[in-house]
Parts: structure tokens; C-alpha cells; sequence
């Protein structure tokens, strides 16, 4: 079948069988991932799985799927007792895991990749082509069955994910936060392909904080909230909930902590602007003979907050490591403080003060949270000035203080972020960069993360942030620029994109400059309300 078409329909006998978890109970330590949980799920259901980070849902589906085991409790899919035993035995009687973060053997084809996973189904045999053709299309990667893995882009590297775990023939399927980093049209393919998925009988648990997923694919939702599961109901009887609304949204509003630079002119701030400190004058880079920035120029105030956004494959992450050294720019000029550091290696640039907070954290899951703390510590920092700079990260980030002793990796994922931020910190920035700060996040967790990142910008630390959340990020900063295809589009004061005309033209527009202009950014000038003008779209 073409991709979109009726799925084909499910073998007799492997969706005939609910999933049923009884009472699990996981403890890390002294700390309790799932308390109790019991819940059902019947053939060809699909239930989301919601709730904070640090709540439980990803250890639920690693006891589901053998890769944990419980303490106590029971998971069985039928009559078949699944608790207990291996993941690969797991996988044969029928459950299968597509992971947030695909991990397809690169120098495979998308065709190999999906018949060795279907060579480890029982039955199947690796050079199977029609489990493998089907499965390639109702995936949408017909055209693409030849590509070597390692040359796909997101979207396709998430569909793999998916057919990888299809080829196993499963009868429920388990998806991690298969969304994450997917935006508009990407996002809506997505979808569709869990409904196909769903479509063919199979039973699909879906745990997710992209919200348009869980309302446009489950039937019921599950919340858990400490390892507990706290309400069950449909979508919009949970999103009415308000014990839901208080774990997951938190208290306050998303703009509570809003501080643009109108906000702050109103509360009787300096109006004089600081100098700049960092200077991006018509840069270009990329890899290979991609180009993934075109002649982007922005600038960055000791003050300031400077939100980026942009769709996937928009150049952002990029733009993060061509500034902290990573990627090398090749044509253009980046100057720091008044210094040259265009040609500068990263190392360099690091202890002149610009540190990358990286998308995914990049932390040692093996370490504690003091050793990964250390880790951040310059190699040419004297022993007696290492402590006043963990007390001032314990000061801005609480919770590792109250973590120093324990293994990173058992942390929340909100948590191994502020790790993240804390190791960058011990590093004495005077430039922070986040990229994807809150990506994955529940929205009350993000909302503690941009909490701690305006204590680190009052603490006199200007901030690059890298961000899929658009309206979040909008509250938080004091200049807002969006990048289309490797260039500017957008350059000016937060409030105008509020206006989604703005906004959609600033990301899809074919050509020159979003809808009413690219606003007032912070030019070299030091005049604060000169424009930024974008080079034309390629």
C-alpha cells in the first residue's frame, strides 16, 4: 500500500490480546520511578501518557518492555506474562519500542536497517523483501529504501524509527516522545503515521508533551504525576482536570516571568543600551557542501535575553556552534567583546566566556552530579576559587546541591538539564548559549528551566537561546530573531511576532522579509532602534 492508504490489515492472533500492567513498582535508590501503576489497554486501543518530567513515563514503558525490571507488579499482553524477562523475548511476543532519539545503523540502507529488524522476529528471515516493502510504505520511506541511514533528515530518521519497530510485526507499540523536535508539517506527518500505525489494529501507548498529538490520536489518557498515575479520562476530560493542570502546567501562567525590553523600560530601567558583546557580522557556514547559514548578522548585549527561532533545518543549531567554535564560519566576522575570534578554536572561545549549553545535554549519566559539576571547572582555575563557584551554581540551581552525591543519570530529564546549565555556569560565562532548552520538556519543567535562566541573566551572564517553543520564548527575551533556511528573516522586538501573520512570514515566507518589516534589533551602531534588513531567500 502507498503511504496514506488503507493499512494493511492486522496477522489473526497478535492483536486479539490486551496489555494489561498490574501494581509495578521501580525504585532507583531512594527514589520511586512508578508506585503502584495499574491500567489496561485494550486490542487496537491508543492511550496517551502524560505527566511532568520525573513522573515515571519512560521507566513505564522500559518495564513494559523488558529493558527494566520491576520490583513488584506485573505486565502481560494476554495470557503471556511479559514482566521479567528479555527485551529481544519481550519484542517476539509482541511489543515493540520506536525511542525520541533515533539511533538506525548509519551506514546501513533504510531497507537493511528494516529487514534486520524483521530478521528478529520470530519467523522472519533477513532477506524477506515483501515484510520489508510493506513496511517501508506504510512508513512513507518507499522512495528512500536505497538511502544510506546516516543521510536522512529528521523527519525520515523518526519514520525509520517507526518502521524499524514495525518490522518486528508488534502488537502494541510503544512511542517515546516520537514528536520531539517535529514542527508544522513534520509534526502533522507524523501524526498521520500513528494513525496508520493504529489503523491496522495495532494498540499503540503513546507518551508525549506535543500536546496536538495527544488530542488528535489517543483515545484515553493516562497521567502519572511521582510514579503515581493520578487520572485517566479522555483528552478533554483531562484537559479539564484541574489536578492535571496543577502537576503539569504548574500554577502560574506561561507569561508570568515575561521580561521584554518594553517591560522593562515601563519598570524604570536605564534606558542607555550596554554595549554589545557579541558581534555576528554576515556569516556563512555549514558542512560539506551544505550551507547552512547565509550571511546571518546579529548582535547580543551584555544585558540581553536573544531568542532564536525557527523551523527544523532552519540553521539554529548550527548558528550555536559556528559562535562557540564548533563549526567554522567561512566567509563573515564574529568579534567578542571588541576581540576577533572568527578563526578562534572552541577551546578559546570558552575561556574568553562564550559556553554552549548543548541540545541534549550531553552529560556523563555515570558520573554523580558533583563529578559532572567538576567536569566544567577550567583546567587553569585554582583549587581555592573552585568552591565559591559551586556555591554560586548551587545558589541559582537548589535541587544539585540537594543532588550532588547522586548518579546523573538516575536525575529527571528537567533536572539533567539544569545540570547541564550548572556545569556551563562553573565555566564563568559571560555569553551562555542553550540550544533547545526546553525540547522534550513538560511545559511546568520548562517553565522552571526559563526561571533559572533569567536568575543567570540577573547575575550578569547574557543569554543566546536556541527554541522550538515560540510564544515561551517570546516572553523571556529582550530581542527576538527568526532564521529561514540558513538566513535572517526576522530581526527586532518580541511583541510583533505575537502577530501570526508576522510570525508565518518570518518561517515560510519564499522570499525577502517577514510582513511588516524585521523589526528594531540591537545593530552594531549601539543605535537601538536601527533594522536589521535579511538577505534575500534562496
Amino acid at each position: 500500500p502507498a503511504a496514506g492508504s488503507a493499512p494493511a490489515a492486522r496477522p489473526p492472533g497478535r492483536a486479539v490480546r490486551p496489555l494489561t500492567v498490574q501494581h509495578l513498582v521501580k525504585h532507583f535508590g531512594s527514589v520511586v520511578a512508578t508506585d503502584q501503576v495499574s491500567f489496561r489497554v485494550e486490542p487496537g486501543e491508543a492511550v496517551g501518557l502524560i505527566g511532568p518530567n520525573g513522573s515515571g513515563k519512560s521507566t513505564l514503558l522500559k518495564l513494559i518492555a523488558g529493558i527494566e525490571t520491576p520490583d513488584s507488579g506485573s505486565v502481560a499482553l494476554g495470557d503471556t506474562v511479559l514482566s521479567g524477562r528479555e527485551p529481544h523475548l519481550v519484542s517476539r511476543l509482541g511489543v515493540a519500542v520506536a525511542m525520541q532519539v533515533p539511533r538506525p545503523f548509519p551506514d546501513l540502507t533504510v531497507q537493511e536497517n528494516i529487514r534486520l529488524a524483521a530478521s528478529h522476529h520470530t519467523g522472519h528471515q533477513a532477506g524477506q523483501p515483501q515484510t520489508a516493502g510493506e513496511v517501508l510504505e506504510l512508513c512513507g520511506l518507499g522512495q528512500r529504501a536505497h538511502l544510506k541511514a546516516g543521510s536522512l533528515g529528521l523527519l525520515d530518521l523518526k519514520r525509520l524509527e517507526f518502521a524499524r519497530a514495525l518490522a518486528t510485526d508488534p502488537a502494541v507499540i510503544l512511542l517515546d516522545e516520537v514528536a520531539a523536535g517535529l514542527v508544522g508539517a513534520e509534526l502533522a506527518e507524523v501524526i498521520a503515521l500513528i494513525k496508520r500505525v493504529n489503523a491496522t489494529g495495532r494498540s499503540v501507548i503513546v507518551v508525549e508533551h506535543v500536546q496536538q498529538v495527544i488530542s488528535e490520536v489517543v483515545d484515553r489518557v493516562l497521567v502519572l504525576s511521582s510514579g503515581k498515575l493520578i487520572a485517566a479520562g479522555t483528552p478533554a476530560e483531562i484537559a479539564t482536570n484541574a489536578e492535571v493542570a496543577e502537576v503539569y502546567y504548574g500554577t502560574r501562567g506561561a507569561g508570568a516571568t515575561a521580561r521584554t525590553a518594553a517591560a522593562a523600560e515601563a519598570a524604570g530601567e536605564a534606558p542607555a543600551p550596554p554595549p554589545v558583546l557579541l558581534d555576528v557580522d554576515n556569516v556563512s557556514a555549514g558542512y560539506g557542501a551544505l550551507l547552512a547559514l547565509r550571511d546571518v548578522s546579529l548582535a547580543i548585549r551584555q544585558t540581553d535575553i536573544v531568542s532564536v527561532l525557527g523551523a527544523n533545518g532552519a540553521g539554529k543549531s548550527t548558528l550555536a556552534a559556528t559562535i562557540s567554535g564548533q563549526v567554522r564560519a567561512r566567509r563573515g566576522a564574529i568579534r567578542f567583546d571588541g576581540r576577533a575570534v572568527t578563526r578562534a578554536p572552541a577551546y578559546d572561545r570558552a575561556r574568553h566566556g562564550i559556553c554552549l549549553c548543548p541540545e541534549g545535554r550531553g552529560i556523563f549519566t555515570g558520573l554523580t552530579v558533583a563529578e559532572n559539576l567538576l567536569l566544567g571547572v577550567p583546567l587553569r582555575r585554582r583549587r581555592g576559587d573552585i568552591a565559591p563557584g559551586l556555591d554560586r551554581v548551587y545558589e541559582i540551581l537548589p535541587v544539585l546541591r540537594s543532588r550532588a552525591g547522586q548518579r546523573a543519570g538516575s536525575l529527571s530529564g528537567g533536572e539533567q538539564q539544569m545540570l547541564a546549565i550548572g556545569r556551563a555556569l562553573l565555566m564563568s560565562p559571560r555569553l551562555l548559549i542553550c540550544d533547545e532548552l526546553s525540547l522534550g520538556m513538560a511545559p511546568k519543567i520548562a517553565e522552571e528551566l526559563y526561571e533559572v535562566l533569567l536568575r543567570v541573566n540577573e547575575s550578569g551572564v547574557a543569554i543566546l537561546l536556541i527554541e522550538q517553543n515560540v510564544h515561551r520564548a517570546l516572553d523571556i527575551c529582550t530581542t527576538a530573531y527568526v532564521l529561514n533556511r540558513g538566513q535572517v528573516t526576522y530581526a527586532g522586538p518580541p511583541g510583533e511576532l505575537r502577530d501570526e501573520s508576522v510570525l508565518a512570514a518570518a518561517y515560510f515566507a519564499p522570499g525577502g522579509r517577514a510582513a511588516a518589516g524585521a523589526g528594531p534589533g540591537p545593530e552594531r551602531s549601539g543605535d537601538e532602534h536601527s533594522r536589521v534588513r535579511p538577505g534575500p531567500m534562496v
